[in-house]
């Protein structure tokens, strides 16, 4: 504000070295820790699998699932609606036929102004959910694996199944591609996948092209060569015969005027 203000000369800021910004974090579910993950997931914290189940298919946030109301689920059209998110936008996200499956499993007679994971009817709230992921993830000997890695998965796999990173920024609500690439990771089956790409290319043929000296050297033997002569069609004939007798006839006529 001092060098806004024009009270200092130089801004003293510019001096401060930035720290280095720490490596994005790169963990998401692969399909067998999702087995593994979903075989924990019964019993007492059944109550929650339709919580991963829908955060793997949507790539919501934990709190937009647990803010998420039934006005906003609209099966007709097959999308949700998130009305609050963390970027302070709103955005509509399809449901495919896994998330129409739960979402269609938990409605039964709730009213659109209830919450769809209200702790009175599923007993689903903040502290049930960090609880029960974290004893599910200990069971199936997942380590290093947060709830929020369910959103790195969903656009990973999405990712891997070749939809453009625009679409899936929107999906997450992102406001950057940038943003979105963090969250995108290479799966090893496609980096494999990129790799015998090479054995399948087939080589062509390598063109030579010529050089400067040769290029100017041929194009002085072209010009030095003879033109070939062209044969004369029977027309061309025909008009030089015509003028030959068109000339003695008026040599003729000179010759009787003299």
């Amino acid at each position: 504000m001092a060098f806004d203000n024009e009270l200092i000369d130089s801004n003293p800021r510019r001096r401060v070295r930035l720290l280095k910004e720490s490596p994005s974090r790169e963990r998401f579910i692969t399909a067998d820790e999702e087995k593994g993950l979903f075989a924990q997931l019964t019993g007492r914290r059944d109550h929650i699998r339709s919580v991963v189940t829908i955060a793997l298919n949507t790539g919501m946030r934990r709190g937009e699932i647990l803010g998420l109301q039934w006005e906003h689920v609209n099966f007709l059209a097959r999308t949700v609606f998130i009305a609050k998110s963390k970027a302070g936008r709103t955005r509509t996200i399809p449901m495919n036929d896994i998330v129409l499956k739960e979402l269609t499993a938990l409605k039964q007679d709730a009213g659109p102004r209830e919450f769809v994971f209200s702790n009175s009817r599923t007993g689903v709230n903040i502290d049930s959910i960090k609880t029960g992921w974290r004893h599910a993830c200990e069971d199936a000997g997942l380590v290093y694996l947060w709830f929020h890695d369910t959103r790195h998965t969903f656009a990973t796999r999405l990712r891997a199944n070749g939809v453009h990173e625009w679409d899936i920024r929107d999906l997450l609500g992102h406001t950057s591609v940038r943003m979105t690439s963090v969250y995108t990771h290479q799966t090893p089956a496609n980096l494999c996948h990129a790799v015998k790409t090479l054995t399948q290319t087939k080589l062509g043929k390598v063109v030579r092209f010529k050089r400067r000296k040769e290029m100017v050297s041929d194009t002085k033997a072209a010009s030095s060569r003879r033109t070939p002569k062209i044969a004369p069609s029977s027309r061309h004939l025909a008009v030089e015969e015509l003028s030959a007798q068109q000339s003695d006839a008026a040599v003729n006529v000179s010759t009787l005027a003299s």
